[in-house]
């Protein structure tokens, strides 16, 4: 997060402290992150996306993000799934050699 903050801001610690002080940290987390995700989508569709408009790329774009949160928010683990997945991602570490 700071390597962002210093891209676009060359001293953000008087702005971080300014944001803190008035209580209001969170809220511009959200924005500055929000605002960071609109200009990476922006050159993605630009660079990327041909057969689309920039509104049309962005519903598609804001309609998978809602059925993802949609599905996160109905998943259900149970202890067994969290188990399995616990001892699964154990043994891919035990197994990772690095080069």
């Amino acid at each position: 997060m700071m390597d962002l903050l210093f891209r676009e801001y060359a001293s953000p610690f008087s702005l971080l402290d300014a944001v803190i002080a008035s209580g209001r940290f969170t809220d511009w987390i959200d924005q500055f992150l929000e605002s960071h995700k609109e200009k990476v989508q922006w050159e993605h569709w630009l660079h990327k996306i041909y057969e689309k408009s920039w509104s049309d790329y962005l519903e598609e774009y804001k309609n998978q993000e809602q059925t993802t949160v949609e599905l996160m928010n109905t998943a259900s683990w149970n202890r067994s799934d969290i188990e399995t997945t616990i001892q699964e991602s154990y043994s891919m570490m035990e197994n990772f050699i690095p080069d």
